[in-house]
């Protein structure tokens, strides 16, 4: 892994990427993940957002009990989430940032930029109201801060 992502970054000019990647913790990575769906389980729980968040994507409380491409979704949400974890831990080595109070805070920044604010732009162009890209906005920030700090904890 470590030879590929260095080749990789080094042919687009940054080598500081691969190099980083390199010496990813892929235990951190896998609790990072797994923090992050139970951030997911908390803010869409009914009784939190996922109310709000039901009827602002127009599901009904039928169609999430429709478990038909459930396996697709969690398996997706697993594998960019540690993608996503892995990425966020090669920044963290790259800026020397470690602790759960600046991964968190670094990861909340990342969240936000490179994750919350495109999914808002999306929403705006969907025509969705502030409801939803208010809940989508809140929801990555917090699951980045939260796998910053997972993440910034194990290095």
């Amino acid at each position: 892994m470590h030879l590929f992502a260095h080749t990789v970054a080094s042919n687009v000019g940054v080598e500081w990427l691969g190099n980083a990647l390199g010496e990813v913790n892929y235990w951190a990575v896998l609790w990072a993940v797994v923090a992050s769906l139970v951030v997911g389980w908390v803010w869409y729980h009914e009784k939190a957002f996922g109310e709000p968040w039901r009827e602002a994507v127009g599901l009904k409380k039928s169609d999430l009990q429709n478990t038909q491409g459930l396996g697709a979704i969690f398996g997706g949400t697993i594998i960019f989430n540690a993608f996503t974890a892995a990425f966020l831990q090669a920044v963290m080595i790259a800026t020397d940032t470690s602790g759960i109070w600046s991964g968190a805070i670094l990861g909340a920044i990342i969240g936000m930029v490179f994750a919350g604010f495109p999914h808002v732009v999306h929403a705006l162009f969907e025509r969705k109201d502030s409801t939803y890209f208010g809940l989508a906005l809140g929801h990555d920030v917090l699951t980045f801060a939260v796998m910053g700090g997972v993440l910034g904890a194990m290095l």
